[in-house]
């Protein structure tokens, strides 16, 4: 279904405060007039709820005259963010022209605006007690933006205000190569859209942006920074979801970018958390989708709770060292009280930094900037890290560390005069492996056993990182071939039956730990006894019933069973890797009875001095399992038998 003719669309702007009083970034989610296949909105409802200045004041539709307090973005200029005259930042002087749409800007002409536009807007509060509205100490107090046309309900591609073309700029000039192609548009709709359907290749995609980079800005008026996405992983509030009549900035890769908003982009989610377009950032809080576990540090720089700024390193060994576009986020510098990024090897600053790992480490260094004081680093979180890295923060100005992992917190001073106390040779994050943490094989080994040939292993500090791979060489050790492996269970006790052994062949353990870091074990040789030797392999005596079974089975030693009862055991007493032990009456035999998985792991374990017992398995997962009995007086292993568990 469509809607027709003029609507209101509110939006909250969070007030309350002094520190509320600055720059938002806006868009429209109207259009106020169309002329054959364009679409046009106008700026004539904004000073019905705000106090506004421009060069032309109130003969240009202003409330007075004074610095602008409206700009568009234009990106073939210098890049400066502390002053709004002729660099990238144009103020709009006139939004009463004849048709309303054709805005006046200062030094640049007359242009039309269309649906998709950025804005920044510097707010100081509602229109109530106008007059001290002016005075830079009055706290700025929340209102409601009502925006009246026709709802956005087409696909939109952004038409740049200067060059009135359907494409973005991308312009290198003097003053700005290091942030060429920054472009600053807007959600044209009155929902929210969602970054995750961006896309530089469907045109049918929610967001279709060739030329695009994946990353996102929005500037938080608090704390003067920037809130960055990409790629699942946020920064400073940055999220997925961009909420109606928000403006953010992009940045295109080269020339001929554009960028379409399509009705696939809008997404149903709710204003709800600490990021809510009614508090102090203007991005939602709604998880992002990101494909796998992302493992990665937050890291921050604080002067207090309002004024600090985040970097984010992401282990990824599918990264570059290098900055990336798609990849990394580059650091757009905000006016707020701290400047914190981390440098890509190719000293590029960035807010969201990919990298890959090693098992020698990484070392990656922190860009700190800001005026004299006493300031803190803190990692206000890890994610999917193993323990088995270190994360060390090293500082060179003071020649001191710290162990991030057990001291989230580190206290420093900036000191002006000196060049050292700042910028990016101070700081930087080391990660490296703990041998201690490392995995360690403790044991392997290959006997013969009911259908084949038993290999087995024991470890410790195994995670689901580590893989193991059972190798098999039938030319005395010349070559080894792969008959078998999975990953890690953290069992610390595994094995894997070879169904075709022969007298002589070796075996070894191939161990595929974290970052492709590839341990063997020792090779061990498989000897077949010779005849009459009471170590030979022994027959299967045992029997398993009922099977398939969804609770209780028994086992029992066929011909030790007799006239004996059943001894009960429960799953208590069969957790491993505990182990449990009935004490043999003198004369009479003692068992090992081992249940292992389909994995080869072993599970459960336990001694009974009856040849006949009984089990619970009802909390097992379904599956086939295999129960090995071993008599404990020579070590021979009795028999083996498999159930499944339905």
């Amino acid at each position: 279904c469509t809607i027709t003719g003029n609507v209101n669309i509110e939006r909250y702007l969070s007030g309350g405060s002094n520190a509320y009083r600055g720059y938002k970034l806006l868009s429209s989610p109207v259009y106020t007039a169309r002329v054959g296949a364009n679409y046009y909105f106008d700026l004539s409802n904004f000073p019905l709820y705000m106090p506004l200045t421009s060069t032309l004041g109130t003969s240009g539709g202003f409330t007075k005259s004074g610095n602008p307090s409206i700009y568009l973005y234009r990106d073939d200029r210098p890049f400066l963010n502390n002053t709004f005259n002729t660099y990238n930042f144009r103020g709009i002087n006139k939004i009463n022209n004849s048709p309303l749409y054709s805005a006046g800007v200062d030094y640049d002409g007359t242009f039309d605006l269309h649906p998709g536009t950025g804005l920044m807007v510097f707010y100081r509060g509602n229109l109530n007690n106008i007059a001290n509205k002016f005075i830079t100490t009055t706290s700025a107090e929340s209102t409601v933006l009502v925006s009246t046309g026709i709802l956005n309900q087409q696909a939109v591609t952004v038409v740049n205000w200067y060059t009135q073309l359907p494409t973005l700029q991308f312009s290198t000039v003097a003053g700005n190569s290091t942030i060429a192609g920054y472009n600053l548009v807007g959600n044209p709709y009155a929902s929210s859209i969602d970054w995750n359907t961006y896309s530089t290749t469907n045109a049918a995609a929610g967001i279709y942006a060739p030329n695009v980079s994946s990353s996102i800005y929005i500037y938080n008026e608090v704390s003067k920074i920037y809130a960055t996405y990409n790629a699942g992983i946020g920064a400073n509030g940055g999220t997925n979801v961009i909420p109606s009549g928000q403006g953010f900035f992009v940045r295109t890769t080269a020339t001929g970018a554009s960028l379409t908003f399509n009705e696939a982009a809008k997404t149903n989610a709710q204003l709800s958390g600490p990021t809510q377009s009614t508090g102090s950032t203007l991005l939602l809080s709604t998880a992002p989708v990101a494909a796998g576990v992302l493992q990665y540090l937050r890291l921050e720089m604080a002067l207090d709770s309002v004024n600090k700024e985040e970097t984010v390193l992401v282990l990824n060994n599918g990264a570059k060292n290098e900055f990336v576009t798609n990849e990394d986020s580059e650091h757009f510098t905000g006016g707020g009280a701290v400047s914190f990024s981390s440098m890509s090897a190719d000293n590029v600053a960035l807010v969201i930094n990919r990298f890959p790992i090693t098992s020698q480490g990484k070392t990656i260094k922190l860009n700190v900037n800001a005026a004299q004081g006493v300031y803190k680093i803190n990692l206000t979180e890890i994610k999917a890290i193993p323990q088995l890295f270190d994360v060390w923060l090293m500082d060179a100005y003071t020649k001191d560390s710290l162990d991030l992992r057990h001291n989230l917190s580190y206290t420093f001073k900036v000191i002006q005069r000196d060049t050292a106390s700042y910028g990016a040779n101070r700081f930087s994050i080391v990660i490296r492996q703990n041998p201690a943490l490392g995995v360690h094989l403790l044991d392997f080994t290959a006997a013969q056993a009911t259908g084949g040939a038993q290999v087995g292993w024991k470890t410790e500090n195994e995670q689901n990182y580590t893989n193991f791979t059972v190798e098999r060489s039938t030319d005395k050790g010349v070559t080894f071939n792969a008959i078998g492996g999975f990953i890690s269970s953290a069992q610390g006790a595994y094995g894997l039956l070879d169904q075709n052994p022969a007298n002589g062949y070796r075996y070894r353990l191939k161990l595929d730990d974290l970052n492709g870091a590839i341990t063997y074990s020792k090779v061990v040789t498989l000897q077949y006894s010779a005849p009459g030797d009471n170590t030979a392999l022994a027959s299967n005596t045992i029997i398993v019933y009922p099977n398939p079974s969804t609770g209780i089975i028994n086992v029992a030693v066929a011909g030790e069973a007799r006239s004996n009862p059943l001894t009960q055991l429960t799953l208590s007493s069969l957790q491993a890797p505990a182990t449990t032990t009935a004490a043999a009456a003198p004369g009479t035999q003692s068992y090992n009875i081992t249940i292992v998985n389909s994995n080869g792991a072993v599970i459960k374990t336990t001694n009974s001095n009856q040849p006949s017992w009984q089990d619970n398995v009802s909390s097992l997962l379904p599956g086939t399992y295999l129960i090995q009995v071993v008599n404990n007086k020579d070590k021979s292993i009795v028999g083996k038998g498999k159930f499944v568990k339905l």
